[in-house]
């Protein structure tokens, strides 16, 4: 069938400022990060003044790297996960910070389903409060639920590859006896660890999963119609391997078999339209 082009799908609902106030965030929490581990390391002195190591200092030198990614732990569950533990208790909770985010990517893909439908006469927009309503509907809040579980344990999968990261380039600065502000800047600097594997990698995940939460809500509202299948409208921005532009020409697809497939990419713009 004909390539169907949404009107800027995503920019057309407003997402766009969603996703750049959810990468603004992580922003701000990896640069956070970054600076603390610059001050440990540089102005505390975390590793000592200088670093002139042999193999004799091995026991030393292991004793401030398990120290060192001890105490990263800790700001990470402080700064960027916002993980609370309970002196004495087992129990482990987190803010949610993230929740904001893919609760308003989630409600900006129901109006999307809503507009797409009055314009097919299927029905009504809603207004700001029946979205409230449609949000704690047992499907809406189920999904919202995974959704919130799943962006929380994709970010601390990033802080745990990015610790792995930050391990080896420490044990590798400290045995060759590197300037502590040296092995900072390794860590914390501009093209350092945590700004380009963990910040770059939170950014990727705040693109792609707001995405995700706007296309898993407006098939959810054509279900709510019992819409059965959808138009993969393509968004018309770079794709790589042409995937959006395939994937729009093998439409229709059944709602069950549409899920996951978009966002195809972390710039994917496309989006879902009902079939009627």
């Amino acid at each position: 069938m004909p390539i169907l082009l949404a009107e800027n799908a995503v920019k057309g609902t407003n997402l766009t400022p969603v996703i750049n106030q959810y990468m603004g965030e992580m922003d701000a929490r990896f640069g956070w990060l970054a600076k603390q581990v610059r001050e440990k390391i540089v102005d505390d002195e975390f590793l000592g003044g200088s670093l002139v190591t042999n193999a004799y200092d091995y026991p030393l030198q292991t004793e401030k790297l398990e120290g060192f990614m001890k105490w990263l732990a800790a700001q990470e569950d402080e700064g960027i996960l916002e993980i609370i533990r309970y002196e004495g208790r087992a129990t482990v909770v987190h803010t949610g910070w993230q929740d904001i985010y893919v609760k308003r990517g989630y409600s900006k893909g129901i109006v999307w389903a809503e507009k797409k439908m009055d314009e097919l006469g299927i029905a009504p927009p809603e207004t700001d409060v029946a979205i409230g309503a449609v949000l704690g509907g047992p499907v809406h809040a189920d999904a919202l639920g995974m959704m919130y579980l799943r962006n929380f344990t994709e970010l601390k999968g990033i802080t745990a590859a990015m610790d792995q990261k930050i391990s080896r380039v420490l044990a590798d600065g400290m045995m060759q006896g590197k300037n502590p502000r040296a092995i900072a800047t390794d860590l914390a600097g501009r093209n350092g660890v945590i700004k380009k594997l963990g910040l770059q990698r939170a950014r990727t995940l705040a693109r792609t999963e707001t995405a995700r939460a706007f296309d898993e809500a407006s098939l959810n509202r054509y279900v709510d119609y019992k819409v059965e299948e959808v138009d993969w409208i393509y968004g018309g921005g770079p794709c790589p391997s042409n995937v959006c532009p395939d994937g729009a020409a093998g439409s229709p697809y059944k709602i069950e078999d549409a899920r996951g497939l978009i966002p195809a990419h972390p710039n994917c713009t496309c989006a879902w339209g009902p079939v009627v």
